[in-house]
């Protein structure tokens, strides 16, 4: 019997996602989505693809319990909201599973002092110069080459070689595991770029899930600020960070990590800025 696939949730500390803890992980069994998002965009149909559960500690789990059924006053008003969404509690699970992943795959893309970002902003261009190496070699197998491997670690190290047939090995390697030849390497060539440059474009899977859940939450009959309350407050138990450029999951400096290791729901809905929340729905 196979081992079942799964997904680990994280937690955003220290300006990272990490692991959570072993102990006190509730499993819940990936299922397709038919009421949040019946449309699945990509992140969330590669989630479902990849796995076959998630783990979720329990204290989150009865976080967003709380956030399902929650009834509290409006701020400066007297009326009174509440969010029935609790039928929808393990597709909301699910979603905020499938939303942090994606965002802590690409966090280091977010920061714009990480020296990876360059990298990743110039792969489709390397990609490029990559593939007329490999196709000089296949045009000209009977000609030398030169390679040269190099880092700066400590100790730094340096290779280099023009020696043939170790050349015509690793280059033959490379063209093998891109499934290059001469027959087909335009179109290769072309499904490789198209490739590179989807990575490189960047569509923030939060504004996504903002819209998607707005249009849900006011087909349900909530009001406007208390979609974007709800919204907020998802992401915030989510551990998604709310400002991506400054790397913080706050809002007008609340530490959301005391309120959420308290289980106040209400500190976190009173919090939430619904400017914010609006300006991921409209843009």
């Amino acid at each position: 019997m196979n081992t079942p696939k799964t997904y680990i949730w994280k937690y955003f500390e220290d300006q990272d996602f990490k692991d959570a803890p072993k102990n006190n992980l509730k499993i819940f069994t990936i299922k397709s989505f038919k009421e949040l998002l019946p449309d699945n965009p990509d992140f969330l149909s590669e989630f479902i693809e990849m796995y076959d559960q998630v783990k979720i500690p329990q204290t989150i789990v009865e976080l967003f319990n709380k956030l399902f059924i929650f009834e509290g006053s409006r701020r400066n008003k007297s009326q009174f909201y509440e969010y029935e969404l609790n039928e929808y509690s393990e597709e909301f699970l699910l979603l905020s599973c499938a939303l942090q992943e994606k965002i802590s795959l690409h966090w280091f893309v977010t920061d714009p002092n990480d020296k990876l970002q360059d990298d990743f902003l110039h792969t489709a261009d390397d990609y490029n110069n990559f593939l007329q190496i490999l196709e000089s070699f296949l045009r000209n197998r009977n000609k030398k080459f030169v390679i040269r491997i190099e880092h700066s670690l400590n100790p730094p190290a340096r290779f280099e070689t023009d020696n043939f047939f170790l050349t015509n090995e690793i280059l033959s390697s490379l063209c093998e595991k891109y499934n290059l030849n001469l027959e087909n390497f335009e179109n290769r060539k072309t499904e490789i770029l198209t490739l590179s440059y989807k990575k490189v474009k960047w569509n923030d899977p939060k504004k996504t899930v903002a819209k998607n859940l707005f249009n849900f939450l006011q087909q349900k009959g909530l009001s406007q600020g208390d979609s974007k309350r709800f919204i907020g407050a998802f992401l915030i138990i989510s551990q998604i960070p709310i400002d991506s450029k400054q790397k913080k999951m706050d809002f007008n400096d609340v530490d959301f990590k005391e309120i959420i290791d308290l289980g106040d729901i209400k500190a976190i809905i009173d919090s939430i800025d619904e400017k914010v929340i609006a300006n991921y729905i409209n843009r």
